[in-house]
């Protein structure tokens, strides 16, 4: 990471999204303050319901807000 080679760590703020294994890693090493997340059971059970409208002909929802959460070291 850039940050870490600038010898910047601490210094610049950076916030990552989803919970890939490096930003995760990023977050234990104190690189990345967190990540923005979805809540993925919402993320899920949205897409299902579109995807019962549309088996039954009714019309979907072309935009679907979903619930994120902001994690720290010290939430996950």
């Amino acid at each position: 990471m850039a940050v870490k080679s600038l010898g910047a760590t601490g210094k610049i703020k950076i916030v990552g999204f989803g919970t890939a294994d490096p930003i995760v890693q990023d977050v234990k090493d104190g690189l990345v303050q967190g990540p923005v997340v979805q809540e993925p059971l919402e993320s899920e059970k949205q897409a299902l319901q579109q995807i019962g409208k549309a088996l039954k002909g009714f019309r979907t929802t072309g935009l679907i807000h979903n619930p994120f959460v902001f994690l720290t070291k010290d939430t996950f």
